[in-house]
């Protein structure tokens, strides 16, 4: 769970093999992944709606204004995604708002000694790499873990959550001119006049 999730559908990841580094996408690393054990396997994705317009105004103000195309460029990757995968278990949804970021593994497969997650804090400009990050495994922090890990299985079930697949192609353009709007001018009420242009009834 996070904000766009962009950083995994636009970077490369070194991975280990007999002693050699080669890159590979996300992509194909977690296709592979999940082949490996089909319909045994599963990834959840959730990150904000690009039709939220208060929190994507936000989050434009708090990671900068690139947060707004990244987030359209990534919406539109995970619905490929979705549509190659669903059958092997990648799920992918938006929601309105993600006051955080969310990493969990194994969290139902009922091994207190495998279930992590971690937490990264929503922090005003730092990029990535040097936000701050907290460990919770269930078998030290039992309560903490299930807790937030009943939260986020209960945003993906929440009245304001969609399937990617949802996100309209208008709703993507009407994003993207919000972020021209809002480049060509730091005056707050030309923000304000983006963020009524952006909403969506």
């Amino acid at each position: 769970m996070g904000q766009n999730l962009y950083g995994l559908v636009n970077g490369k990841i070194e991975v280990a093999d007999s002693g050699v580094d080669r890159s590979s996408s996300f992509r194909i690393l977690l296709e592979n992944w999940l082949m490996e054990e089909k319909g045994h396997r599963q990834v959840q994705m959730l990150m904000c709606d690009p039709r939220s317009s208060e929190a994507v105004i936000n989050y434009a103000m708090v990671f900068g204004r690139v947060f707004i195309p990244d987030l359209c460029e990534a919406i539109t990757k995970y619905r490929w995604w979705q549509k190659d995968m669903k059958s092997i278990g990648f799920d992918a949804k938006v929601t309105r708002t993600v006051p955080l970021s969310l990493i969990a593994t194994d969290g139902d497969a009922g091994d207190e000694n495998n279930a992590k997650m971690i937490i990264t804090p929503l922090a005003f400009e730092p990029t990535p790499p040097i936000r701050p990050r907290f460990l919770i495994t269930r078998k030290y922090n039992q309560a903490i873990f299930d807790h937030y890990y009943e939260k986020f299985h209960n945003l993906l079930s929440s009245p304001y959550t969609r399937p990617i697949s949802e996100v309209s192609k208008q709703e993507l353009k009407k994003c993207r001119s919000l972020a021209d709007h809002l480049r060509q001018s730091n005056c707050p009420k030309a923000e304000k006049n983006a963020l009524r242009a952006l909403h969506v009834k």
